[in-house]
């Protein structure tokens, strides 16, 4: 299975470290597969990928960080 750090997704989808930061962190949109420890990056799975992409889409529009959460909650069900 791949794994992908911060800096595959900035040249992926072109979503900043900062921006990636506060979208997990922050606002716990999306949870990594590997949660960054001591010296260990985060690493993403093509479905945090995919998520992002929705999640990217989603702000062009206008969606709020509470609509958003709330539409990747539901889409966990369809899954």
């Amino acid at each position: 299975m791949n794994h992908y750090e911060a800096k595959d997704v900035e040249k992926i989808l072109g979503v900043s470290n900062n921006t990636l930061y506060h979208w997990y962190k922050t606002r716990r949109l999306i949870i990594p597969v590997v949660e960054e420890t001591k010296g260990k990056a985060s690493k993403f799975s093509i479905q945090n990928l995919i998520d992002l992409a929705i999640i990217q889409r989603l702000f062009a529009f206008g969606f709020t960080f509470d609509l958003i959460k709330r539409i990747l909650k539901k889409g966990e069900n369809y899954v």
